[in-house]
């Protein structure tokens, strides 16, 4: 395994990569690097090109003054295949990986061969911004009064209950 660093749209992308053959990218979470597949890449490696980047804010790459969205971070990765000469790929991500590959697939593909998701984060955010506000219409103010006590006492800890329960 190598790992390098190579300019994709003016940013600095620090990457992990190891193998040969078809594209393999694996995508990590919030605050995290490419560090957390460092057990996945050689499970791989013997049949696939395997590239674990961090991601723009993450890691060893730079932290560019730039929106940091899922459309953001999808069209870096899709440069990034480009520029290392990745003509389709498999994405796996975790977390915010996972909501990244995702847009990945939905944006480009054709270049997304397939997806391998584990737990990916978000997803609901335009489902929310076309029905919340009907949601929020029909039910009002008593839909809250009956659910947020449940909500609070699922939440937080009781003190008067033993620290060992």
């Amino acid at each position: 395994m190598i790992e390098r660093d190579v300019q994709i749209d003016g940013i600095r992308i620090h990457l992990a990569e190891a193998g040969e053959g078809r594209g393999l990218i694996l995508l990590h979470g919030l605050s995290a690097t490419h560090a957390n597949w460092e057990h996945t890449i050689p499970a791989f490696a013997d049949r696939w090109r395997v590239i674990a980047p961090d991601l723009p804010g993450h890691g060893q790459s730079a932290k560019p003054d730039a929106p940091y969205t899922i459309d953001f971070y999808a069209g870096v990765i899709r440069s990034l295949g480009r520029e290392l000469g990745v003509r389709e790929a498999v994405v796996m991500g975790n977390s915010l990986g996972g909501q990244i590959a995702i847009e990945l697939g939905l944006s480009y593909p054709t270049w997304t061969r397939a997806l391998v998701l584990a737990a990916p984060a978000g997803g609901f955010a335009s489902a929310v911004r076309t029905f919340g506000w009907a949601i929020g219409a029909a039910t009002g103010p008593r839909l809250l009064r009956l659910t947020l006590p449940r909500a609070v006492d699922l939440c937080f800890h009781d003190p008067s209950l033993p620290s060992c329960a």
